[in-house]
């Protein structure tokens, strides 16, 4: 598993993670109508940002460690607008990546931000439109690729859960199907939009990406909160969960712990 830093000097965020293709679903005479800079269409990296995940960073891993390097063992996975750029990925390159996990996804795809204010959460039908019709013509065929979708009810993730109905809608009929087993949405009761919250949800995109290297592993665990069989593997006590175990995914097969 490879985590990519999010920000970075110039906190590049937005340019860095907007599906760049979709600003082509955004009529000129409605850019006005949007949270988008005026200038974005110059300093969006959307593009630049996919290619150097799916090729640089996949080449690089894929050269250095022992990897199973196919499409149906190669998955994007993100919240928010890391959500948003993920299912680009998959979307741009459906021969490298087989699945994507899109938590508490950013479907209106622009922030307002102010120096005194920080960001602000505001609708964008426009930009999600358009966003969403870029997903809906771009989603690979099902079968050989697996979405996961997810949403909160509390903060701004009460304002995603209208167009991730639509994106559900949307992959339903690209032939994407819950019962199939290509497509998994949840909506989280009491979520909001923000780490703590992820964390304690991301076990199960985990477990839908992973179902077919899982054969064996009775569950993961995400820490800090591991299950106690893991402190049993790990002779920690229970409840010293930050003080003793780094972050990573915890897999219990039984007699062997695994680390990843």
């Amino acid at each position: 598993m490879v985590g990519i830093g999010n920000r970075g000097a110039r906190n590049l965020r937005e340019e860095d993670y907007f599906p760049e293709k979709a600003l082509d679903n955004i009529p000129a005479d409605e850019w006005s109508r949007t949270h988008l800079p005026s200038d974005f269409r110059q300093t969006c990296r959307g593009d630049e940002y996919a290619y150097f995940v799916a090729h640089d960073v996949k080449e690089f891993v894929d050269g250095r460690y022992s990897t199973m390097v196919e499409r149906e063992h190669t998955f994007t996975m993100g919240s928010s607008m890391g959500a948003l750029i993920s299912l680009y990925i998959m979307c741009e390159y459906p021969d490298i990546v087989g699945g994507a996990a899109c938590m508490s996804t950013h479907w209106v795809g622009s922030v307002s931000s102010s120096a005194s204010n920080g960001y602000t959460m505001l609708d964008d039908p426009v930009c999600a439109a358009a966003i969403l019709k870029y997903f809906g013509e771009s989603l690979p065929e099902p079968g050989a690729h697996i979405l996961y979708l997810d949403e909160g009810d509390s903060g701004w993730d009460a304002l995603y859960v209208k167009y991730n109905q639509q994106m559900t809608t949307l992959a339903e009929a690209k032939g994407y199907s819950q019962s199939a087993g290509t497509l998994m949405v949840k909506y989280w009761p009491e979520s909001g939009h923000n780490e703590w919250f992820w964390q304690q949800h991301c076990s199960v995109p985990l477990e839908f990406l992973l179902a077919a290297h899982l054969s064996g592993i009775d569950r993961i665990t995400v820490s800090p909160t591991p299950s106690a069989t893991i402190h049993t593997l790990l002779g920690v006590p229970v409840g010293h969960y930050a003080e003793t175990l780094a972050p990573g995914i915890y897999c219990n097969p039984g007699k062997k712990f695994l680390k990843r």
